[in-house]
């Protein structure tokens, strides 16, 4: 349907708009910094929890799977995959489970909520660099908002898929447990 297809895309960018907004005004709140507080820092300190763990790995299948439609020209399909993620993955499955972590002003919370924001940071920034291509003004507005770490994403190397972030088992349970309910 045409009028579908007007209006698909507009829902994926506004949400990931959206996505965008939750994270920078929740994490400028409680004084994220992403150079000292990254992936990296999250996974060596075992702060990773398992909504953190699914997503991560969701997000490097993402990677390798967009990759590989755009080396082969199937750009519909590229979009396809990151609709996919940012709508059914990251905002209606993801951000509920984190949302309630991320509101509690707790100073026991404190790196729970810093390993949110790494993980959002991580993935957020390199959506927008993944769907440049597709949509140019919207991501460099996007980037330009929340990172900033670059003159431009055009700036940013190309994500790349790392093994170390895919767990398969806990894909899979987290999977079964979400059909189930």
């Amino acid at each position: 349907d045409v009028k579908e297809m007007l209006s698909r895309p507009h829902q994926i960018i506004s949400t990931l708009y959206y996505l965008h907004i939750y994270f920078y005004q929740n994490s400028t709140y409680d004084k994220y910094d992403p150079s000292s507080h990254n992936i990296e820092w999250t996974r060596n300190g075992n702060l990773l929890s398992i909504p953190e763990v699914w997503i991560l790995s969701k997000f490097q299948n993402l990677i390798s799977d967009f990759a590989a439609a755009f080396d082969e020209c199937r750009f519909h399909e590229a979009a396809k995959l990151l609709e996919e993620f940012i709508i059914n993955l990251l905002s209606q499955t993801y951000i509920p489970i984190v949302r309630n972590d991320l509101w509690d002003d707790s100073q026991e919370s404190w790196e729970r909520r810093l390993s949110v924001y790494s993980v959002l940071h991580y993935v957020l920034k390199n959506l927008d660099i993944m769907l440049h291509p597709i949509s140019p003004f919207v991501t460099e507005y996007l980037y330009q908002m929340c990172f900033k770490e670059k003159e431009s994403v055009m700036f940013e190397k190309w994500p790349i898929h790392h093994i170390k972030y895919v767990v398969s088992t806990v894909e899979s349970g987290f999977d079964l447990l979400k059909n189930i309910i």
